[in-house]
């Protein structure tokens, strides 16, 4: 037996196709393949089909480890769209599918300028994942740092100023970002910025933070991880965040970021036992500080809410 969309020969008593991900309860197998093979479809051509009686794919924006995103056209609203797939390959990883929904789920509940509006979620039922969400032009902070380091901190002090009323709306919300880092924030054609990527974040009065990380897997990006993510602690707050906006801020001033080492463990031993490398001499001593205060191992004598530390910034 054949996948009636791509293909691919089954298992008896599968249930998903593990090629495209298909339910295979709720489509009938085919016996052969027919001349011209479906499984020569790329995965764009699956998410076009799947997609097309409610929208156009135009074009790939971009394509990482966990999620591909398109541009597209909504045809009942004739307007311009961004549609986030997750990966046919992850589509059986409870855990990457839990994440990827509980992005969809969290940034769809945070309305502000600073964040991408979600316009809507797939439907439960099958297995493509996806969630549309207003299109927007531009490019990611992180790829701005790496053309033109380090950034003015007029320039830096701006973008990042947007970055922090963003948290603190979300903190307010009782949503904790969890991955904040230079590729997670959007400078937008307009010169907007967008905090964007809440697959990591958690909401403050739930039960529980997820299988991710209820197994004690280290979540993040090691560079902006604050110690109580590298050390596996699972006690992050609203001051995990504080750090990451530091350690980005940081990066942005210095050209580097906080802490730089050749392999993941040791750059994870500085995060918790060293201090970071001097500021450049053109960092305002109150800035320097700012940043230190941010960067404190211990959350209690880092910055206590975003809004203090946003304060901080726009003080001078």
């Amino acid at each position: 037996m054949y996948c009636s969309r791509c293909g691919h020969a089954l298992t008896e008593g599968a249930r998903f196709c593990p090629s495209c991900g298909l339910d295979l309860t709720a489509a009938t197998p085919v016996t052969r393949v027919s001349t011209q093979p479906i499984a020569d479809k790329s995965e764009s051509d699956l998410v076009r089909e799947a997609l097309q009686a409610e929208y156009e794919l135009l074009d790939e924006l971009g394509r990482g480890g966990m999620a591909i995103v398109y541009r597209a056209r909504e045809r009942q609203l004739e307007r311009e769209v961004a549609i986030k797939v997750l990966p046919f390959s992850l589509a059986f990883d409870g855990e990457f599918v839990e994440r990827f929904q509980r992005e969809a789920r969290t940034a769809a509940r945070l309305e502000h300028p600073n964040i991408i509006p979600i316009y809507r979620v797939s439907p439960s039922a099958g297995r493509l994942f996806w969630y549309c969400m207003k299109y927007v032009e531009g490019t990611d902070f992180g790829a701005v740092l790496e053309e033109v380091p380090p950034l003015g901190v007029p320039r830096a002090l701006r973008i990042l100023d947007s970055v922090a009323q963003a948290l603190d709306y979300g903190h307010r919300h009782g949503v904790i970002h969890r991955d904040v880092k230079p590729a997670n924030v959007f400078l937008c054609a307009d010169w907007t910025v967008k905090l964007v990527d809440f697959g990591l974040a958690i909401c403050v009065n739930a039960d529980a933070l997820g299988r991710m990380t209820a197994a004690k897997t280290i979540v993040g990006t090691p560079s902006y991880m604050a110690p109580e993510q590298v050390g596996g602690r699972r006690d992050e707050d609203l001051r995990t965040d504080v750090w990451g906006l530091g350690a980005t801020l940081y990066h942005a001033v210095a050209g580097r970021p906080p802490y730089v080492a050749k392999s993941n463990l040791v750059l994870a031993d500085r995060i918790l036992h060293c201090e970071p490398d001097t500021l450049p001499a053109e960092v305002p001593a109150w800035l320097a500080h700012a940043i230190r205060k941010a960067l404190r191992k211990s959350k209690e004598e880092r910055w206590q809410c975003m809004r203090a530390f946003a304060l901080a910034l726009s003080a001078q």
